[in-house]
């Protein structure tokens, strides 16, 4: 199936589903996440094994919504602040919000058993006073809340996505980076890679 995602947008499969490819257009920026490495699994190398071509799953779970197809909303307890649901975690298990907060607003936080990644889409913000720039990002996992983003002098728009229990499989795969996350973009700036590297706090501490 077809379809077109306008940024900002979420696309989510569970493990071993199969998807893509992308084909993406203009100044397109793409970041791919994972709680723990995953790897990945091309399709010339899948049509080619049998053992690879098992391991498909046909009833995972895959879901994709464009932000300019869902209605802000207040976010509770936050005065000034507001919302865009893409994918309810209460519905859906995996779920994610586009959280505008103004100047000193904290961005809520529950405790996220399988991790939270956030990501700093717009604006500043900090966190225990350690700055975290515009397309910086964050990731936290535990049984207990992390310390909570603060927005800095002129707000920011911050993309939160959480996971669920599909998130503790783990296959290490073709990437070994340190960190699971992987950049594609035709215009993104060199400075992305080591703002991810600063501002990621490991799943494996």
């Amino acid at each position: 199936q077809d379809y077109t995602m306008v940024a900002p947008a979420i696309h989510y499969t569970d493990h071993n589903v199969v998807y893509g490819p992308f084909r993406t257009m203009g100044d397109h920026e793409m970041i791919v996440v994972h709680a723990l490495p995953a790897g990945t699994q091309g399709m010339i190398e899948v049509r080619k094994s049998a053992a690879l071509q098992a391991e498909i799953s046909t009833d995972g779970r895959e879901f994709q919504c464009s932000a300019e197809s869902v209605a802000w909303q207040d976010v509770p307890g936050v005065p000034g602040a507001r919302r865009k649901v893409l994918l309810d975690s209460s519905a859906n298990g995996p779920g994610t919000e586009i959280v505008e907060l103004p100047e000193g607003a904290a961005l809520p936080i529950a405790a996220a058993p399988y991790g939270r990644y956030e990501f700093v889409f717009k604006g500043s913000a900090t966190v225990d006073g350690r700055d975290m720039p515009e397309e910086s990002i964050r990731f936290v996992k535990g049984e207990e809340a992390a310390p909570a983003l603060v927005a800095g002098p002129n707000g920011a728009t911050v993309i939160v996505l959480v996971y669920d229990k599909d998130a503790e499989r783990s296959y290490g795969g073709t990437f070994s980076d340190p960190a699971p996350i992987y950049l594609y973009g035709k215009k993104l700036k060199t400075a992305a890679l080591p703002d991810v590297s600063r501002y990621l706090s490991q799943a494996a501490e």
